[in-house]
């Protein structure tokens, strides 16, 4: 569990404050999150859009492996990712395309390559707090793929 005095992250989800009010966000709920100024703009799955005082740095450096920095101001749910087109992201359930930067096409790229992530049911997690219902986004490693 990493902390700071906005945030709490843990295995499922993360907490937030803007300084009133604290907020929990599961992983699965956030598409993307982007920098917005002097904040980050999160953005979830139902269209919600929350603004904290993180930097996108400590975001990054605290998000699971499901999450991938496209870009110097956006941070992608991989389980989120529909199609790539040269260097331009199509997100499932939503008409928004996001740009990979240069310096990140590579490792993007490779990160596709190796996993297919997808959102799931859980259906025997013993650790999940919501056994029937839950939903987690996994990683799926391709088996086809020759790992070097």
């Amino acid at each position: 569990m990493m902390k700071t005095n906005n945030a709490v992250f843990n295995k499922w989800n993360i907490s937030l404050t803007d300084n009133k009010d604290w907020i929990v966000l599961q992983y699965k709920e956030i598409v993307y999150i982007k920098a917005f100024n002097v904040y980050t703009e999160i953005i979830l799955s139902g269209g919600k859009t929350y603004y904290v005082a993180i930097s996108l740095d400590f975001f990054e450096g605290n998000l699971p492996d499901i999450f991938f920095r496209i870009h110097r101001a956006v941070i992608v749910n991989m389980g989120y990712v529909q199609k790539v087109h040269n260097r331009t992201v199509t997100l499932k359930d939503s008409r928004i395309n996001l740009s990979v930067s240069c310096r990140n096409e590579r490792s993007f790229k490779q990160k596709l390559e190796n996993n297919v992530f997808t959102i799931t049911h859980c259906t025997h997690c013993e650790t999940c707090p919501d056994l029937e219902t839950c939903e987690i986004i996994k990683p799926y490693t391709n088996p086809s793929k020759k790992q070097h």
